[in-house]
């Protein structure tokens, strides 16, 4: 519960603060940096643990403890950061949690739901296909790596070409690669590049919807912040223990299936985004 606790006040206090540090028109970028950072982390997470226990047992996590202290006292160093906005009340919530951001907030709850459930399933559906323990290991690593590359593209790219087009345009082709991960016979290099391509693209648009949001709302980055990661997030986990039922009940295809029906109204969400600055047709309009 504690870890819970610490885990959602960084990641929303942490974005805030990158969104504040940086400039503008690079704010895509560091979030992404942000975002791809944490990735990587659970990437290599298991790999380290491994390691020491191999080495030392289970003491030797104990010793990886003070490794979190690091980036505390680096964060000490850092110069106050002048508020932009007050501390955010109820209020505020109901007020921020509508319009715009209450679209991104669907849009990525929705498109968290479809490949959290995908990621999540995937070692039990690949176990029933009858393929071997070290594919399933080598397809899960597959998809964390392409999903850590894919959230520092998709701020980078956000920056040069917009947000909102980021968005759309990730949910676009993910539904077509979503299906082609159903369809297409895993067991093949060809399916792990498929899965990287999906994993990179779907992630791609997870630091924009929280730029995006600190744009739309710069009064209230840590609110917005919150609600496009840990909520989002936590949101749709909470959806996962009636799909694992589902999917126990009528199988994986059909489930699955089902949920890559939700990629539309996420893509529909995104389309109704409107951008700082843009007119009335989302288009970006000249100082």
């Amino acid at each position: 519960g504690l870890a819970g606790l610490g885990s959602a006040l960084f990641h929303a206090s942490g974005a805030s603060l990158v969104g504040e540090f940086a400039p503008r028109e690079r704010r895509g970028f560091w979030l992404s940096f942000f975002g791809s950072a944490g990735y990587l982390g659970l990437s290599l997470g298991p790999v380290v643990a491994l390691f020491a226990v191999g080495a030392w047992g289970l003491r030797g996590l104990v010793w990886l403890t003070p490794l979190a202290l690091v980036p505390a006292l680096l964060l000490l160093r850092l110069p106050p950061v002048r508020r932009q906005g007050r501390p955010a009340g109820f209020r505020d919530f109901l007020r921020v949690f509508r319009g715009d951001v209450a679209r991104l907030w669907g849009m990525a709850t929705l498109r968290s739901l479809v490949f959290m459930s995908f990621s999540t399933t995937l070692p039990y559906w690949f176990t029933q296909k009858g393929l071997s323990d070290a594919y399933i290991a080598l397809s899960l690593s597959t998809y964390s790596f392409s999903a850590t590359l894919g959230t520092f593209l998709g701020g980078t790219l956000s920056d040069r070409v917009g947000r909102k087009a980021v968005l759309v345009g990730t949910l676009a082709f993910g539904l077509p690669l979503y299906l082609g991960l159903l369809f297409l016979p895993p067991g093949d290099a060809l399916y792990l590049a498929l899965l990287a391509l999906t994993g990179a693209l779907m992630n791609a648009g997870i630091p924009v919807a929280v730029a995006l949001a600190q744009e739309l709302e710069p009064g209230q980055t840590a609110t917005v912040s919150g609600l496009l990661m840990g909520f989002t997030w936590g949101f749709a986990g909470l959806f996962y223990a009636p799909i694992g039922h589902l999917i126990e009940v009528f199988g994986v295809m059909p489930v699955l299936l089902a949920l890559g029906t939700l990629i539309l109204p996420a893509w529909a969400l995104a389309q109704g985004v409107r951008e700082p600055g843009a007119g009335p047709e989302g288009r970006k309009m000249d100082p």
